[in-house]
């Protein structure tokens, strides 16, 4: 049977496939749900993100009654985010960041809210590359001098 966030926090079932199904597929998530409805469908809460049993989707599903905008849906999921990040012991500071610049209205498109939960996952990559192609300046140099 699905779980709503709220459901899991309230059991204290936030796991890291929880935490990591909050940041882009959530995002990905509200982007298809906002370009299927208009502005009046609902309001985003902590209800409205759901887990599918096997823990390897989530959809959202927004609460019936009010209008909202697309800022308000990043704020939604700066407070959604916040809470799920609340109630894990793990607390990554970049995540915290970024669901308090949801919430201050220092995010205010889907797409800069995306990248700047890329940013997390795509800057670790830099370190290893720049260490490869140094590594292989150094063999052709080594190679160069002595053939």
């Amino acid at each position: 049977m699905s779980k709503t966030l709220a459901q899991l926090i309230a059991q204290g079932a936030v796991t890291p496939k929880v935490v990591a199904l909050m940041q882009q597929p959530a995002v990905e998530a509200i982007e298809t749900l906002r370009e299927g409805y208009s502005n009046d469908a609902g309001v985003l809460s902590d209800k409205s993100f759901v887990f599918s049993d096997d823990m390897k989707h989530v959809t959202v599903i927004p609460a019936a009654g009010g209008t909202a905008t697309e800022r308000d849906d990043i704020q939604a999921y700066g407070d959604a985010l916040l809470n799920t990040l609340i109630s894990t012991p793990a607390r990554p500071k970049r995540l915290m960041a970024i669901a308090q610049s949801c919430i201050n209205g220092e995010i205010d498109e889907l797409d800069d809210l995306l990248l700047q939960l890329e940013k997390r996952v795509s800057n670790s990559i830099y370190v290893p590359l720049i260490v490869i192609v140094l590594a292989l300046l150094v063999l052709l140099w080594c190679l160069n001098r002595f053939s």
